[in-house]
């Protein structure tokens, strides 16, 4: 009867949390022209989640915690923009909308001010096929990267011709590392991961270091 009680005040625990979130979701612009900004990271600050813009230019972050945030918004060849006091409320979305100014004309590691390419793709579970949303994806040796969207796809943009090593990472899996990832200038390079669950034996996390 105890344990039956116990289990009752968990799942009641579990429901009630899952219940007392909210999502935050919006567009990205740019700010003269206003055209769409995919592969835009939007990010929580302090907190690590975050998500990136599809192709239309939208991002969902979803189960957060009701409070107030700030919230920032990060393009290549844009400046960042940042959002005060961005509240979110229970079982809500709220909508925050970014229009970003053109940065000045500056070298950046990873990128180069001429023709470009594009690296996006799909995170998903090695065992269900299911989509793996808010996997960040970074382009190691840079600081570029992105964070999939709710349907588990990203979009990093504006990436100098080049060979590359990419890494996925999610709580709760195994980190999957690509290596000799071709970016031709003009072109999209497609890499799917395929992220295999953390083994839990007794009681301990067997997985990456």
């Amino acid at each position: 009867m105890k344990l039956r009680v116990c289990l009752l005040i968990i799942l009641s625990n579990i429901i009630l949390f899952a219940e007392s979130t909210g999502k935050i979701s919006g567009k990205v612009t740019d700010v003269n022209t206003g055209e769409i900004l995919p592969g835009a990271n939007v990010l929580i600050l302090g907190k690590n989640i975050g998500g990136a813009t599809d192709t239309n230019g939208l991002y969902t972050i979803s189960n957060v915690p009701p409070r107030s945030y700030s919230m920032q918004a990060r393009a290549m060849r844009h400046k960042s923009v940042t959002v005060f006091d961005v509240i979110v409320v229970a079982d809500s979305t709220t909508i925050i909308n970014f229009q970003l100014p053109p940065a000045e004309k500056t070298k950046i590691k990873g990128v180069r001010l001429g023709p470009t390419g594009k690296l996006s793709g799909k995170v998903t579970d090695q065992q269900t096929g299911k989509a793996l949303p808010g996997t960040n994806v970074i382009i190691e040796g840079t600081y570029r990267g992105a964070s999939c969207d709710t349907q588990g796809y990203y979009f990093i943009s504006r990436l100098a011709p080049g060979t590359y090593s990419m890494q996925a990472r999610m709580m709760g899996y195994e980190r999957v590392t690509v290596n000799d990832v071709i970016v031709v200038a003009d072109s999209t390079t497609t890499i799917n991961f395929e992220l295999s669950p953390v083994i839990i034996k007794g009681g301990v996390k067997l997985g990456p270091k």
